[in-house]
Formats: C-alpha cells, structure tokens, sequence
C-alpha cells in the first residue's frame, strides 16, 4: 500500500502566496523522506508560480491523469517515459512527494515517499527546488465510490452506499470537485473512509479558498 497510501487528509490548506521551505518543516521532511532538496535561500515560489515558469507536460498515455492531466504514474509504461525524458534532460523532470499530509514538487527524480512525476518543457537549473503544492487533497476511498465522486452517477449504488458518501463528504467541507483518480486499485485494510476492507482507488479534490 506504499502508493495507495498517499493519505492526504486535510493537505494542510495551503494556500500560501509566498512559500519558502524553512529549517523547521525541513526537518519534518527529511524526518519523513530521509532527504529532501530545499529551497535556495531568498528563492520563493508557490505551485502556481512553478506551473508558468516550467511548465508541466500533459500525460499523453493517460487521459485521466491527476493534476490536471499532467501527473505520470510511478509504474507501467508512464515511469519507463518519465526514466526516457530523465536521459534526455534531467532538468526536465520533477517527483510529487507527499510528507505526513502536504504535497511537494521537489527538482529531481526521487523513490521515496513519491506520488508521481512531472516532466516540464522548461528545465530548472535549481537542482534544490522544492515547491509546496496549494489547493489539492488526496484520499484513498473505495473503489465502488468512483463513479459518484468523478461523475455525480450514484446509479450502481444501495441508499446504503449513497448515504455514506454523502455523509463522508458533509465532514469534508473543505473539499471541492472530485477531478480525478488513478486506475489502480489497490485492497486496503484501512483506508480515509473509515469502512471495511475493501478495493481502493486514491481520488484528488479541489480545496475550497474561504
């Protein structure tokens, strides 16, 4: 459940204009992760600024692809894409770590606690980049949650199965629009809708501004 566990609750509502990584949250990540790069001191970037200054690639080999269209997978024919576009130009690719509840777009290609990867068209020459995402939350639910989540279909569900969906997102006020989900399931015994054991997917939301 290493992927699956992406476990986001909360993503601790950035929505920072101006982020610089700090020695006190580095340490938080180098705890979690083991290292990390870091911001170059005076550097300040947020998620949005990093999207129009390097400019992440749509993913081409998954429609549904999360963030947006832009995130790659760490497995199948996605990561041996990702490794291709890492001989071209290492400047190019970037890995979406997750640390105990907050995203991070850290330069660079990484295993632990990554999420996926970004290729850019601009490459950074800042190999301690490392952005704080705003906006987006991730949980791990239940498969049989899919089509109500991404489409509003509750077509295949029990009044059982609908009431705890809604009931679930009633104590998540903070959440916006369900966008997207990977497409690989995984069974977990403990998952963020507190329920029995079941198939997981790992679905991204909006976070509400207010």
């Amino acid at each position: 459940m290493a992927r699956a566990r992406v476990r986001l609750q909360a993503l601790r509502m950035c929505f920072f204009v101006r982020y610089r990584l700090t020695p006190a949250v580095r340490d938080d990540i180098v705890a979690a992760v083991g290292d990390v790069p870091t911001h170059t001191e005076g550097n300040a970037m947020n998620y949005s600024d990093w999207m129009e200054t390097f400019k992440p690639m749509q993913n081409h080999l998954d429609d549904h692809a999360g963030f947006d269209g832009h995130l790659f997978e760490t497995f199948g024919e996605e990561i041996v894409h990702v490794r291709t576009a890492l001989d071209i130009d290492a400047g190019k690719v970037w890995t979406l770590i997750d640390v105990d509840g907050s995203l991070y777009v850290s330069a660079g290609y990484s295993h632990v606690n990554r999420v996926g990867y970004f290729i850019t068209e601009i490459p950074t020459t800042d190999p301690d980049l490392c952005v704080l995402v705003d906006g987006r939350a991730f949980f791990t639910l239940p498969a049989h949650w899919v089509s109500a989540l991404l489409y509003g279909d509750e077509s295949g569900l029990s009044d059982e199965e609908s009431t705890e969906i809604a009931g679930w997102l009633e104590s998540h006020p903070e959440l916006g629009e369900c966008v997207s989900c990977n497409d690989d399931p995984e069974f977990c015994t403990d998952h963020d809708a507190g329920g029995l054991a079941c198939d997981c997917l790992v679905f991204e939301f909006e976070i509400l501004e207010g």
